[in-house]
């Protein structure tokens, strides 16, 4: 799994607390679940189908041009 390697390769124990740390920023968890779910919110970038964003940047704006025009 592409996330579970990209976690692993970024987190770490430290020997003396025994804390799992994130090598990304460097905050540290108790629990090793902690620090997944901390990678997987904080730096995770999910893919983003940039022609579907422009196509709503494109719809918002025909909405408001035509809003305009109706309040003129």
């Amino acid at each position: 799994d592409e996330f579970e390697d990209f976690a692993n390769a970024n987190m770490s124990k430290d020997p003396e607390t025994g804390c799992w740390l994130c090598s990304l920023c460097g905050v540290s968890f108790g629990v090793k679940r902690d620090l997944k779910r901390h990678i997987e919110a904080k730096h995770v970038v999910l893919p983003l189908n940039i022609a579907a964003v422009q196509q709503g940047f494109k719809d918002q704006s025909l909405d408001d041009d035509a809003h305009e025009e109706s309040t003129q």
